[in-house]
């Protein structure tokens, strides 16, 4: 009987703490989007406008990584798109300035930059697998694959990056 009671209180103190991490979440997004200048957030609208309208399913997720590309920005970078998607089982915050293309890679308790000048892109390509459309860059030494999801915007975006190239 013991052992029952302590196991319901684990499965309630474990759902507070869910809804409690849940609703910080949505605070950070909230912060974010009302402390940053109207430039710096429309520079991130392709992956915010997604994660505030509920169509990312990693929230929280998205603004590490897109925090964790901020921080690596040159002082004469501009982002042009940003958005987001998966690589694998990997969620992907991605970034394409004036520069570059950086994407951040984001795990549960960690974030990995994968960051790819213009002048080493050799080829973008669009694929489709299954109804999805994957972008794929390819640079000399690696591609980089990653299912678009917010799929119009970015799909007619990844095809005029042949132009940097």
């Amino acid at each position: 009987m013991k052992a029952i009671l302590i196991i319901v209180v684990l499965f309630i103190v474990c759902a507070l703490i869910l809804i409690k991490m849940r609703s910080k979440g949505q605070e950070k997004i909230n912060d974010y989007s009302n402390n940053q200048s109207k430039d710096q957030t429309r520079s991130f609208s392709g992956a915010l406008n997604d994660v505030r309208n509920g169509t990312s399913e990693f929230a929280p997720e998205a603004i590490r990584g897109i925090e964790k590309i901020k921080t690596v920005l040159m002082t004469d970078e501009e982002i042009i798109h940003s958005g987001y998607g998966k690589d694998g089982f990997k969620n992907v915050v991605y970034a394409v300035t004036n520069k570059r293309f950086i994407a951040c890679y984001v795990g549960v308790t960690s974030e990995q930059l994968t960051s790819i000048n213009y002048n080493k892109i050799t080829n973008v390509d669009i694929k489709n697998k299954l109804n999805l459309s994957y972008v794929v860059i390819q640079t000399s030494e690696k591609a980089v694959e990653i299912l678009v999801q917010n799929k119009p915007r970015s799909v007619e975006f990844f095809n005029s990056i042949n132009s940097y190239t």
